[in-house]
């Protein structure tokens, strides 16, 4: 249920939900399973808006 609302929160914010994780310590060792989730999100999302872009372009 966790990963399911990180990955809503990763579709709704995008890159910037990066700018939220003030409390999440990234120094530690070692580094909290949420970056690693966070991280694979922003990946799969991106990768989905760069074909949304390339079917859009192709259409015309």
């Amino acid at each position: 249920m966790v990963k399911t609302i990180l990955h809503e929160l990763v579709k709704l914010c995008g890159i910037s939900i990066k700018g939220h994780l003030s409390l999440v310590p990234i120094d530690m060792e070692p580094e909290p399973i949420i970056l690693a989730y966070i991280d694979l999100n922003l990946q799969v999302h991106l990768k989905g808006k760069d074909k949304e872009n390339e079917l859009a372009l192709t259409s015309f």
